[in-house]
C-alpha cells in the first residue's frame, strides 16, 4: 500500500532532487468500503512509517522523534496549504480527520 512512498525515499537517499508543482498528477476516492476508508491496513501503515523513519534516520523511534513527527506533520499542512484546503473542503482522507 505504500510502494510510492518507498520509491521516493529511496530516490531521495540516492540524491534525487524534488520540486513542488501546482498540478494535480493523480487522485483517488476514499469511501467507506475502500482499503483507505476502512483503515484495514492502519496497523501495517504505522509499522511501515516507523520502518521508513529508521531507514532515513538510522535511528529508532523515540519520544523526541514523535515530537518532531508532530511538528513536521503540521508544518506540511502550512507549507502545502492548497492540499490542506482541499482536505478541509472534501472531507477526511486515510480514515482520519484533518
Amino acid at each position: 500500500t505504500n510502494w510510492d512512498d518507498e520509491i521516493f525515499i529511496d530516490m531521495a537517499l540516492c540524491g534525487a532532487k524534488f520540486v513542488n508543482i501546482d498540478n494535480i498528477l493523480s487522485g483517488y476516492r476514499v469511501h467507506d468500503t475502500s482499503i483507505t476508508g476502512t483503515m484495514s491496513t492502519a496497523n501495517k501503515m504505522k509499522k511501515y512509517r516507523n520502518e521508513m523513519f529508521c531507514k532515513i534516520s538510522n535511528k529508532n523511534i523515540s519520544s523526541y522523534s514523535n515530537i518532531l513527527a508532530f511538528y513536521y506533520k503540521y508544518l506540511r499542512k502550512f507549507i502545502n496549504y492548497r492540499d490542506t484546503l482541499q482536505r478541509i473542503k472534501n472531507g477526511k482522507s486515510y480514515g482520519r480527520a484533518l
